[in-house]
This record gives structure tokens, sequence and C-alpha cells, in this order.
């Protein structure tokens, strides 16, 4: 006579629930990246669009694009910061 393993059952159904929970917060983290107008980075940082187009070039930016429309990472903006040494 065969015998079902009810730990490997609950097992399986929990591994299957935390692959399904952990896809569904990566769905909700890419929706969630604020992304920001070159406008809107100019006025936060208060630094000049053209400032932008030249941190873009050389790369200290990255920028998207969709359509016709630029955009910045909010977290790379953040994470493009140095910290300074006293």
């Amino acid at each position: 006579m065969h015998k079902t393993n009810t730990f490997e059952t609950t097992k399986d159904q929990l591994v299957a629930s935390v692959v399904n929970e952990l896809k569904n917060e990566l769905k909700q983290a890419i929706f969630t990246e604020q992304y920001l107008t070159r406008e809107e980075v100019s006025e936060l940082l208060k630094i000049s669009l053209s400032t932008i187009h030249n941190w873009t070039k050389r790369g200290i930016l990255q920028a998207y694009q969709i359509g016709g429309r630029i955009y910045l990472k909010a977290s790379d903006i953040e994470c493009s910061m140095i910290k300074l040494e006293n």
C-alpha cells in the first residue's frame, strides 16, 4: 500500500506559495519605480537642462525613453550621488 506523504505535499504547496508571492512583489516593484522628466530633475537638483544632458552623455545619469519623452529613474539619481569625505 502506497502512503501519501502529507509533509511533502505541504512543502511543495509552501514553495509554490512563496514563489508566487515573490513574483507578485517583483511585479509591484517594477511598477512602483518613480520616473522623472528632465524638467522635474532640473527643479529637484536645481541644475540646468544642459547639465542633465551633459551628465547623461557622460554616463553619470541613465536616461530612458518612451515615445518622444525622456525620463530618469529617481533611484538612479540617488545612486549617482557620491558621498563626500570630510
